[in-house]
């Protein structure tokens, strides 16, 4: 079922956004720079934007049976999943985090719903427990709301960047498309933003291979939501 989270805050946001890792094929190297980064950045906030998991071996498209099995795949992206979310929590410790689902997270339910709708009750305890981290509140599917300050954090669904914001009419983080950047459009006497937070998987392997080029626009990196002294808050995309 979905949600809506709204969060209200007066101290100046500092929001660390996790893009899309795609766990177990997330890219080691600059998910650790992420962590890194939020040493010295102190977010107040950590939202992670959405398909952490891949789901790979669930997906409907073509896809080889020899990479993994189904067990080792979950098995091995909450190994990653739940050493991430250590690393952040000792990194920041005071920052509030959020995970969000996309549409790879709810791979596996569907398939198994399509076929069996009777077992709805046991697959939503079985993904709900995989999805539960210490520390962090994990929305209940992929078209769950997440608002702070009137920013609206979504896995997103479109594919260009600036879509969702001129849909909603209200300032937008998402990732899915895997291509980061910020787009700004004004409405109302306003300016709102899009940000979208990029990607962290390692996209040369078998999974990421679902394009249909091997060259893509992709951009690895993350999404910054700060503050600044004139009570404006600005966007940002930083790549890796």
């Amino acid at each position: 079922m979905s949600e809506r989270v709204v969060v209200e805050t007066k101290e100046p946001l500092r929001v660390l956004v996790i893009p899309d890792t795609h766990s177990p094929y997330t890219n080691a190297k600059q998910l650790a720079a992420v962590v890194e980064f939020s040493k010295e950045f102190k977010p107040n906030f950590i939202v992670q934007i959405g398909d952490a998991w891949d789901q790979y071996t669930h997906s409907k498209y073509a896809k080889s049976l020899n990479l993994k099995t189904p067990r080792n795949e979950d098995n091995e992206g909450k190994q990653i999943i739940g050493e991430m979310w250590k690393a952040f929590r000792k990194a920041a410790p005071k920052a509030e985090m959020f995970m969000l689902r996309g549409n790879h997270d709810i791979r596996a339910a569907k398939r198994i719903l399509e076929k069996a709708p009777d077992l709805e009750d046991a697959v939503t305890a079985f993904y709900k427990d995989l999805y539960t981290f210490p520390g962090v509140k994990t929305l209940e599917d992929d078209r769950s709301e997440l608002v702070i300050n009137d920013i609206l954090f979504i896995h997103g669904y479109l594919s260009n960047l600036g879509d969702h914001v001129k849909y909603n009419r209200q300032s937008t983080v998402v990732g899915h498309s895997h291509k980061g950047g910020v787009h700004f459009m004004r409405y109302n006497g306003k300016t709102l933003f899009e940000l979208n937070a990029g990607h962290l998987a390692n996209d040369s392997l078998l999974p990421s291979s679902y394009t249909p080029q091997r060259t893509t626009f992709w951009t690895p990196g993350f999404g910054t939501l700060v503050t600044n002294k004139a009570g404006v808050v600005v966007p940002m995309f930083v790549p890796l």
